[in-house]
């Protein structure tokens, strides 16, 4: 009698009643944060190394100047900002964001927009800006990050690219809507006055900004992250985001905090960085920018903010040092891939609990099944598996008579970039593993054979255009399996970052050096010494033929035993090693056939173009923004599916030739960002899952055709059970 007297708790307003369920739960959220190691020994090695890189920078270099190491500061503190966005994210959503760096570029680009061209003033426009960084985080939660909340992360993280190539759309495209007209550098004016001088350097209000807001925005991160209940609270749904759901902490509103601080972050850093290096409307910044930010996480294991903000700092001192003492881009490139590959190789492969999470992240979507063998004797059957496959060959064959010139060259290169994508299928959808730098692993491969052909040209081996082939594919091969080591160690995202550091010093770098420097034009061989190789008809006939063979290869490999084991253990690597079977083995072979697969491509490239040396012509080549769209177009068609890839590739492809003939700056980017989403929301495997499936039920309506034929006879349960397994 007395519980029905009870009053009734009074009603709580939305941020109370989150605090309210918060502090009930606040036990569970401290002990579950605090199972998260801090490992003190590998954060005074990471410390260490760092502190020693930057006193071997000044004391065995002549010294530097100490506006040198004030504008690394600047640098560092300001990609440290960003850095750290990255790492709330990964730490709430265990995915990085692959659209970071575009946030901010959005928001500069609206800052001197209204700044440069509408004439306001600097304070209200900066505070605009930083405002739609928020709002654009806000909506990029609730519209994707949401949509794709039970995903697995490898989905997520494919949405955050499709993300970026939305945002970057929109920033080559946001100059027209304000027309403007202008294309050279230009530096956002600071948003204070004051400045001082250090030797010959000033630093006005901008990099003030940035030396005294940045560690103080830093530290408030840390401080919030580490002692606030809202700070467990994300720490705890980090590790164990289930069992958070269950105890009632509100996950996704704790992911829509963090996603709004994090491009607030980005877009104050992104506004100063505008004026202190400067920017031109209509160029978007280029993967170093991402590498800058994404390094210092790396390096951090995206997880403590202090060495990932202390490891930006080192970096950005190192990147201006290296460049005041060498004057090149290229060495600062190499020595940040360099500090990458050796932070991965110092720290240990990760254990327990994190580490199956890591690993079951990249659990892919559910596999194909193949039409099931009892049904392969009907004539219908027969023709549906055979039937696309020869009506598409045949078109393939029939394509150098309808077409001629330019559109012939794009035909090739659809072939080429469609080994590409072969290669990251083998790599993404069968492996688990995200690669932003297949395309310098295809640009090993072309100058390897071109430099093979140049040296043997003469020779009876030099004359075999194949023989130069295979060379570069097993110069791709070693290259991909090597860069990949490091991270293979330690699983999960790293191979991303490891990858896309590879591109940028491999184009800025590597691709530079005399030994690998190629003349100004490269001819291309006579064909088994009878065909033309210069005849466009006879070189799509090649590119063809390696082509088949190579898509013959990535689905022989996926029949084979050791692909059904490599994708046994891409989903349960652990299960795989309990039954004998090495996971560095597996991969590697894997690793192998995608990049030989890629540097084929690589080389039938480097004899389509005939130019990959004379200096700027190489970099322009094997750009690190290329590796990224091709990994968007392998997702467009579908990471598993080698059919889809193949699609995919030739329909983007396609949407870029009619941007380029429009003459519509960034309608390809954007096109395949909302594509890519559209595409994972309505069918996650891609093209080739809308291939399948339609597949799957044309076998379908077959056997309930044969079912209800008069005269028929009466299916057999194992029939009618194998109609039912085709997905």
């Amino acid at each position: 009698m007395s519980a029905a007297l009870t009053p009734a708790p009074p009603r709580l307003g939305p941020v109370a009643a989150l605090t309210a369920s918060l502090s009930r739960r606040a036990a569970w959220v401290e002990a579950t944060a605090a199972r998260v190691p801090v490992d003190s020994g590998y954060l005074l090695v990471a410390a260490g190394a760092l502190m020693f890189f930057a006193w071997a920078l000044v004391i065995h270099a002549p010294r530097l100047p100490a506006e040198i190491v004030i504008l690394g500061l600047v640098f560092g503190s300001l990609n440290g900002l960003s850095s750290l966005g990255l790492v709330l994210i990964y730490r709430t959503n265990r995915v990085i964001n692959f659209a970071q760096a575009e946030i901010g570029g959005v928001t500069a680009v609206l800052a001197a927009e209204l700044i440069l061209v509408r004439n306001w003033p600097v304070l209200p426009s900066f505070a605009i800006a930083l405002v739609t960084a928020a709002l654009a985080s806000l909506l990029i939660e609730r519209c994707v990050v949401r949509v794709f909340f039970n995903a697995p992360r490898l989905v997520l993280t494919v949405a955050t690219i499709g993300v970026a190539q939305i945002l970057a759309a929109i920033q080559l495209l946001m100059p027209s809507w304000f027309g403007n007209q202008l294309s050279t550098l230009i530096a956002v004016p600071a948003p204070i006055s004051a400045s001082f001088s250090v030797g010959v350097a000033t630093f006005d209000g901008s990099a003030i900004l940035a030396l005294a807001v940045s560690p103080v925005l830093a530290v408030a991160l840390f401080l919030f992250l580490r002692n606030t209940m809202l700070g467990s609270a994300i720490r705890a749904a980090a590790e164990d985001s289930a069992r958070a759901r269950s105890m009632g902490i509100p996950v996704k509103k704790l992911s829509t905090l963090v996603w709004v601080m994090a491009g607030t972050v980005s877009g104050f850093a992104a506004l100063l960085l505008a004026h202190v290096e400067g920017f031109a409307f209509g160029q978007l910044p280029g993967p170093g920018v991402l590498l800058r930010i994404l390094a210092p996480a790396a390096i951090a294991r995206f997880e403590n903010l202090g060495v990932t903000f202390a490891a930006a700092l080192a970096v950005g001192v190192a990147d201006q040092g290296i460049f005041f003492l060498t004057g090149s881009n290229s060495i600062v490139d190499l020595t940040l891939f360099g500090v990458i590959v050796v932070a991965l190789l110092v720290r240990g492969s990760a254990r327990g609990r994190r580490a199956d999470a890591g690993r079951s992240a990249f659990a892919m979507l559910r596999e194909v099944r193949p039409i099931p063998q009892r049904l392969h004797a009907w004539p219908e059957i027969r023709a549906l598996r055979w039937g696309p496959g020869l009506l598409m060959g045949l078109a393939l064959l029939l394509l150098p008579v309808l077409l001629h010139g330019s559109v012939l060259e794009q035909a090739q290169t659809f072939l080429i970039e469609g080994m590409v994508g072969l290669s990251l299928v083998v790599l993404s959808g069968f492996a688990g593993q995200i690669s932003l730098g297949q395309w310098a692993f295809a640009g090993c491969g072309a100058f390897a054979a071109a430099r093979f052909h140049l040296a043997l040209q003469g020779h009876a081996v030099g004359q075999d255009f194949f023989v130069a082939l295979v060379f570069g594919g097993l110069v791709g091969a070693v290259m991909c399996m090597l860069v990949a080591l490091p991270a293979l160690r330690i699983g999960g995202y790293m191979l991303a970052v490891v990858t896309l550091g590879f591109a940028v010093a491999a184009d800025s770098a590597l691709f530079q050096l005399d030994l690998v420097r190629l003349p100004p034009f490269i001819d291309r061989p006579s064909i088994f010494g009878r065909f033309n190789g210069f005849d466009d008809r006879v070189y799509y006939y090649v590119c063809l033929a390696v082509f088949a063979l190579s898509f013959l290869a990535v689905v022989n490999f996926r029949r084979s035993r050791r692909g059904r084991v490599l994708l046994a253990m891409r989903d349960n690597e652990t299960g795989g090693a309990a039954f004998g079977f090495s996971p560095l083995r597996v991969k590697l072979a894997a690793f192998g056939l995608s990049g030989f697969i890629a540097a084929l491509a690589g080389g039938l490239f480097a004899f389509q173009v005939n130019a990959l040396g004379a200096g700027a012509g190489a970099t322009k080549a094997f750009l690190p923004v290329v590796s990224i769209s091709l990994f968007a177009i392998v997702v467009f068609g579908g990471l598993g599916s080698p059919v889809g890839a193949t699609l995919g590739a030739g329909l983007i492809i396609g949407i870029q030739s009619l941007a380029n003939d429009l003459n519509l700056q960034g309608l390809d980017l954007l096109a395949t960002g909302v594509g890519i989403l559209l595409l994972l929301y309505a069918a996650p495997g891609g093209i080739g899952q809308v291939v399948y499936d339609a597949r799957a039920a044309i076998v379908r309506a077959i056997v309930r055709r044969r079912e209800r034929a008069p005269g028929a006879p009466a299916l057999s349960p194992a029939d009618a059970t194998a109609a039912e397994a085709v997905s």
